[in-house]
C-alpha cells in the first residue's frame, strides 16, 4: 500500500518477528526447562526477549552487501554520492535506478555490479550515467555462486579482475573497487566507499571540490548507531530494488533465548543428546543449527554451546478456540559452570575483537 510511509514497510517485518517471538517464548522456555529437569542437576534460566532498540541495531549485521553500501553512501555520507544504480541483482538483465526521489545536486554516481556474466549490465549502467557528466564509482562483487566467468581463457582471478576493471574504465567509470566477500557493517562499508573516492581523485588531474573529496571531513557523516541512522536504514530497505532486504532482521535468531548451566561434562553431553533428539512431531521443536564455541573460543577464552531450536506448534493457545501456528527459531545456550564463572571478565575483549570500538 503506497499510502503508507516507507518506514512502515521497512520495520513491518521486524515488528512481525518480535510478535512471533513473544508467542514462541512460552513454548520454548517450557521445552528448555523440561530438558534441565530430565538431566536433574542442570539449572535453566530464561532471559527476557530482546528489546526493539537492540533488534534494530542487530539487523545491521544481517544486511546484504547492496543494502549496507547504499545505506552508507546515500544516507550516512551526505554530499559524497548523488545517484545509485543496481547492476548486481540476481538474474537481472537490466540495471535499476535506486536513487532517492530528490538526489543530491552533486557527488559521485554509484553503481553496484557483479563480475562474470552480469558485467554487461554494469557497463550499460555506466554508459547510461555518462551523459550527466558525473564521476562514476563502480563497486564490483563476485559473481553469483555457480556462475561461469565472463572472460573465457583468463588464467587467474587476478586476470579476471584486471579485465573487468579495464572494461568498466573504458566504458567511462572513473573508479572501480572490488569487494571479495561480506561487507561487515558501517565501518568497512565506509572504508570501501572512501577508498573508491580516493581512487577517483588520484585518477583525475583536475582539482576537485574540497567538500566532496576530503575524506576526513566527518562533519558531513551521520553516526551509523544514531536513532536517525536507524530510521534511515529502515527506509532504505524499501529502496534497494531487492525485496529480500526487507527481511534482513530474520538473521537475528536470538530474539528468544535462555541458558542451561551444567556442572559436569557428562551433564553437558546429556543435554546435547536430549536436545538433538527433539522432533517437531513429538516435541514441537527440533535443533536446526549448532554453534560449538569450544571449537573456536571467543576472545578471552570463553566457550559455550549454542543450539538453535525451531519451535513449531499449532495447538490452541490459552483462551483460543482454534489453533494458531507458531514457527520461530530460538537460541538455547549451554554453559559449563567452570567457563561461565569467567564470562564476565572475557566480555570486554570479545566486544573489542568484534569491533564495537572501531573508529569511523
Amino acid at each position: 500500500d503506497k499510502r503508507l510511509p516507507l518506514y512502515f514497510w521497512g520495520s513491518a517485518y521486524t515488528k512481525f518477528l518480535m510478535g512471533e517471538a513473544q508467542r514462541a517464548a512460552r513454548i520454548f522456555h517450557q521445552i528448555a526447562g523440561d530438558l534441565a529437569r530430565r538431566v536433574g542437576k542442570v539449572e535453566y534460566r530464561d532471559a527476557p526477549n530482546k528489546q526493539p532498540s537492540r533488534v534494530l541495531k542487530k539487523q545491521f549485521d544481517y544486511a546484504s552487501i547492496g543494502l549496507t553500501l547504499l545505506h552508507e553512501a546515500l544516507d550516512l555520507m551526505k554530499g559524497k554520492f548523488r545517484r545509485a544504480y543496481r547492476a548486481d541483482l540476481p538474474g537481472a538483465r537490466n540495471f535499476e535506478d535506486v536513487s532517492d526521489p530528490d538526489p543530491a545536486p552533486k557527488g559521485v554516481d554509484l553503481i553496484l555490479a557483479r563480475s562474470g556474466l552480469q558485467l554487461h549490465v554494469a557497463i550499460e549502467a555506466v554508459l547510461a550515467a555518462m551523459p550527466e557528466g558525473q564521476d562514476i564509482l563502480v563497486i564490483v562483487q563476485p559473481p553469483l555462486e555457480g556462475a561461469p566467468p565472463d572472460h573465457e581463457g583468463s588464467e587467474s582471478p587476478k586476470d579476471e579482475k584486471k579485465m573487468t576493471e579495464q572494461a568498466l574504465l573504458e566504458a567511462g567509470a572513473a573508479g572501480v573497487v572490488f569487494v571479495d566477500g561480506r561487507v561487515d557493517g558501517s565501518v568497512q562499508a565506509r572504508r570501501i566507499l572512501l577508498g573508491g573516492l580516493r581512487e577517483i581523485r588520484n585518477r583525475k588531474k583536475e582539482q576537485k571540490p574540497e567538500g566532496l573529496w576530503d575524506e576526513e571531513d566527518k562533519g558531513t557523516f551521520i553516526n551509523p548507531f544514531s536513532e536517525k541512522a536507524q530510521v534511515l536504514f529502515d527506509i532504505r530497505k524499501s529502496r534497494t530494488g531487492d525485496s529480500s532486504d526487507l527481511l534482513c532482521t530474520g538473521g537475528c535468531l536470538d530474539l528468544v533465548r535462555g541458558s542451561l548451566t551444567c556442572s559436569t561434562e557428562e551433564e553437558f553431553e546429556e543435554i546435547y543428546n536430549l536436545a538433538m533428539s527433539l522432533t517437531v512431531e513429538n516435541d514441537h521443536a527440533t535443533v536446526v543449527r549448532v554453534k560449538n564455541g569450544f571449537h573456536s573460543p571467543a576472545a578471552g577464552g570463553y566457550c559455550d554451546l549454542k543450539l538453535f531450536l525451531l519451535i513449531a506448534h499449532d495447538k490452541p493457545e490459552d483462551g483460543a478456540i482454534v489453533g494458531s501456528k507458531v514457527c520461530h527459531i530460538c537460541e538455547l545456550q549451554v554453559h559449563l559452570k567452570q567457563f561461565l564463572a569467567c564470562k564476565k571478565y572475557t566480555h570486554l575483549p570479545y566486544v573489542i575483537d568484534r569491533g564495537d570500538f572501531d573508529q569511523l
